[in-house]
């Protein structure tokens, strides 16, 4: 128990031994004000925590897809592209292989002058080939087949060269195997005359 001092004791005037001890009392009573308020605020703050915790719940299913939307506007056309770099070349084939020689356009022919004896030829009877005396230009030539139905060709030539001139080509009146030639000079007339003549059957 405290010991009153010595100015209460003696009856002298001065503060009294109670001051110090109001002092200490209104440290403590703001100290325990203070403490209150403190733990109010926690019971406050953990009241929130507690009431969002109650109320955020769990999270629902997902949702159905919705419908596919329709398709948008075709668009416009895009611009035409640059045209591309030309190739190279390929490289060249190989040579194919030769073919077969062809069969001649005829081989009946012959070369003969105006005396009416065969310079050459192939498929005529020599012997049987000559100037139609005493008529001038006449001549009658003869192969070793039928050509009365072939086609003749003709024109004034032989060996050299030719004078200007005509001729006719007919089949022979009495053989299959001969045609008769008549031939003219540059006026027209009857003359013999060199020639050349080809039978195509």
């Amino acid at each position: 128990m405290a010991t009153e001092p010595a100015e209460r004791a003696s009856g002298t005037t001065g503060r009294t031994w109670t001051e110090p001890n109001r002092r200490n009392r209104g440290a403590v009573a703001m100290a325990s004000v203070a403490l209150i308020l403190g733990v109010v605020a926690l019971i406050i703050g953990g009241s929130g925590l507690a009431i969002a915790l109650l109320n955020s719940g769990h999270t629902g299913p997902a949702g159905a897809a919705g419908a596919t939307g329709t398709p948008g506007a075709r668009g416009a056309p895009g611009l035409n592209g640059t045209n591309g770099k030309a190739g190279a070349n390929g490289t060249n084939g190989k040579d194919g292989t030769n073919g077969l020689n062809g069969r001649n356009a005829t081989d009946l022919w012959a070369v003969v002058n105006s005396t009416g004896s065969v310079v050459v030829g192939k498929g005529v009877n020599v012997s049987t080939t000559y100037w139609i005396s005493p008529f001038p230009g006449a001549y009658a030539v003869l192969f070793d087949q039928s050509v009365s139905s072939c086609s003749y060709l003709g024109s004034i030539g032989g060996v050299g060269t030719p004078p200007p001139g005509f001729i006719s080509l007919a089949p022979r009146f009495n053989s299959t195997y001969g045609v008769f030639v008549q031939t003219y000079d540059a006026t027209g007339t009857a003359a013999n005359e060199s020639f050349d003549l080809g039978v195509f059957c």
